[in-house]
């Protein structure tokens, strides 16, 4: 339902791109002349002109990792850059080019993503099963500092392949231990991705955000305001804050809210 909700988005979009009018080959020539003379103002009709042969670029990596709304969102930002840093020679190479890079570095980042995700995932029920395992062999509950001891020494044995993850506890009381898990890609272009997890002392479970608000209670859309709430506030108060919020140029990259797999 998910996939064909984001097609008929996409949809839509190339439906109204149908509206605007492309650029003619002496239109084209026109505008890339001003552009290589300094004037950008210039671009906004090259980029209006040109973004349908650039979406249909980003349409030759559907199904490869990534939404069509992020590979319409990477394309455009591509030819935008393009058209802005243009001084001559061929804008159709130069554009197609930037667009595949843009586009195919997003897919390796994404599928960087979901490998530390999956490792960080790999990591907390580790930690888990350290935390069940030391309070049954010390007839207690072992202290954080045992835990993160005894969690450095498992994954020293593991190996990372490439991951280096590091642990800091935020928070130690008598109800929860919160653990931020930083986890740095070092092998090839470098990612860094940090991961707060709550565990319930008195059970060993992780806490989810459900799991901090009274049952039935609809705490997605109380902190999807509030999210909202942040980004108009941080918009406001700096003009080079930028978020998706209500665009109605493009609704489809504005922010909707959280979801139940948000923690």
């Amino acid at each position: 339902m998910a996939e064909e909700k984001e097609i008929d988005v996409f949809q839509m979009y190339i439906e109204e791109l149908e509206k605007v009018d492309p650029c003619t080959l002496e239109e084209e020539e026109k505008l890339l002349a001003e552009l290589a003379a300094g004037k950008k103002e210039a671009s906004a009709r090259l980029v209006e002109g040109k973004l349908k042969d650039a979406l249909k670029i980003a349409a030759e990596y559907r199904d490869r990792g990534l939404p069509m709304n992020d590979l319409v969102q990477e394309a455009s930002m591509a030819l935008l850059l393009t058209a802005n840093e243009y001084a001559g020679g061929d804008f159709k190479a130069q554009m197609e080019k930037r667009i595949r890079e843009a586009v195919e570095d997003a897919l390796k980042l994404q599928d960087t993503e979901d490998k530390i995700e999956e490792e960080v995932t790999a990591r907390v029920n580790v930690l888990k099963d350290i935390s069940a395992s030391m309070a049954k062999e010390l007839g207690r509950e072992a202290t954080v500092e045992e835990l993160i001891r005894q969690f450095e020494d498992t994954l020293s044995e593991e190996g990372y392949h490439g991951l280096h993850v590091t642990q800091e506890v935020v928070t130690d009381n008598a109800l929860y231990y919160t653990v931020k898990l930083s986890v740095l890609e070092t092998e090839a272009s470098g990612y860094e991705h940090n991961q707060f997890y709550t565990i319930a002392k008195q059970t060993g479970n992780v806490v989810t955000l459900e799991d901090l608000f009274a049952e039935g209670s609809d705490y997605i859309s109380a902190i999807s305001e509030n999210i909202k709430t942040q980004m108009k506030e941080q918009m406001a108060a700096d003009e080079g804050v930028i978020y998706f919020l209500d665009n109605d140029d493009m609704p489809e990259f504005n922010f909707q809210g959280i979801t139940e797999q948000t923690n």
